[in-house]
């Protein structure tokens, strides 16, 4: 909690704890007293999360608001994609140590991350015949690292110093995104389309909440707001401009984890973003602190993505991923979403794959007793 106390000025509400142990071995945010609906569970400013800003927002901002490593990605020649860029920002914050504002944070961070980018070919050999066979869609990992990574590492080794320009960390830092990040998704609520954008966001504090896919154990969502906070912070007090806001959708009781959404993902989706299947029980809801998109108005999506709303009043925000709504999906009651409880759920994201010879057989199957009797069938079908 230091690096959203007092080193990064964020603000995490005293009737929480970001680090509590579930009794499957992760961690998630449990509520330590009663909370009421509204309440502002955690605030970060905009200016504290890790992200790669906009040729835009870099000139607009005073020098020192960005790191040197950001600068020079967005300047180069060959830029990188949003993922890349974010995936060496992480680790040029790695390389500075205890003197990245980001210390505490990157010390919280699992050193295993267990995203299908982590798995190797032993282990990918269980995807076959399913939907993800192919997770990295044909791309390499290696190649991408020879390719669009490393000449850049080599032109600042002062910024990606050895052990932090290596294939290994790389991949590491890649899962951590991968997993972690927050997509931003352009939404406009008038002519009510969404479009996907390409701001990616490390949020610290708010990505230890956990991934619910049954909405009626979602009891958070996660705001992008562009307006001016003043948050309490101990005897004194922190005002910024620009914040994301988790905040109690509901009540939520003491020693009930606070759960929001990653995104509306079918179980391989989540699998092949976050690394976990969630079977929709509240108790076995899934970890992101081994592991969001957004609108503007903003929802967000974890990289997976986790989805959140935005604007100038609020902004919806997600992990890198695919997107989600946070907001509304249907009211649950206080005992639904309690941990451990059990319901008959389904997750109607999920879909199966069908040979299409098996299709063109049923199809077949189906015209020949609409049309029994024609002659020619084969030749009237083609």
């Amino acid at each position: 909690m230091a690096w959203t106390g007092s080193l990064l000025r964020g603000y995490v509400h005293p009737d929480v704890n970001l680090f509590h142990p579930l009794p499957n071995g992760d961690r998630g945010v449990v509520a330590l007293k009663d909370v009421k609906e509204g309440t502002e569970l955690v605030v970060l400013p905009t200016a504290n999360t890790l992200h790669m800003p906009t040729q835009e927002l870099l000139h607009s901002s005073p020098e020192d608001a960005y790191s040197e490593a950001a600068h020079f990605l967005a300047n180069h020649a060959m830029k990188p994609s949003p993922f890349i860029a974010t995936v060496m920002l992480l680790l040029a914050e790695m390389a500075k140590g205890e003197a990245s504002p980001f210390a505490t944070y990157i010390k919280s961070l699992p050193e295993e991350v267990d995203c299908l980018l982590a798995w190797d070919d032993r282990d990918k050999e269980e995807l076959k015949g399913t939907s993800i066979e192919d997770p990295t869609g044909g791309a390499s990992t290696q190649g991408t690292f020879d390719k669009e990574v490393a000449p850049k590492m080599q032109e600042r080794p002062d910024l990606w110093p050895a052990p932090f320009n290596s294939f290994a960390q790389f991949c590491r830092a890649a899962g951590l995104v991968q997993s972690r990040a927050f997509h931003m998704v352009e939404e406009n609520w008038v002519l009510n389309t969404r479009q996907e954008g390409t701001d990616l966001y490390l949020i610290p504090a708010i990505d230890m909440i956990n991934h619910a896919s049954n909405p009626a154990h979602r009891n958070s969502s996660l705001l992008k707001l562009n307006s001016a906070k003043t948050v309490q912070l101990g005897d004194g007090e922190a005002s910024f401009s620009g914040f994301f806001l988790m905040k109690a959708d509901r009540d939520i009781r003491s020693g009930e984890q606070v759960l929001h959404t990653y995104g509306d993902h079918s179980d391989a989706a989540l699998l092949q973003t976050y690394g976990f299947i969630d079977d929709g029980n509240a108790g076995s809801s899934s970890s992101s602190s081994s592991s969001h998109q957004t609108s503007s108005p903003q929802v967000a999506d974890r990289s997976g993505g986790s989805k959140v709303q935005a604007g100038d009043q609020g902004q919806v925000t997600g992990k890198a991923g695919q997107g989600s709504e946070t907001k509304d999906r249907g009211a649950p009651s206080s005992s639904a979403a309690s941990v451990g409880s059990r319901e008959p759920w389904v997750n109607p994201h999920n879909h199966a794959l069908v040979p299409f010879s098996l299709v063109e057989q049923c199809t077949r199957g189906m015209l020949a007793e609409a049309m029994a009797g024609q002659q020619d069938f084969d030749e009237q079908l083609q």
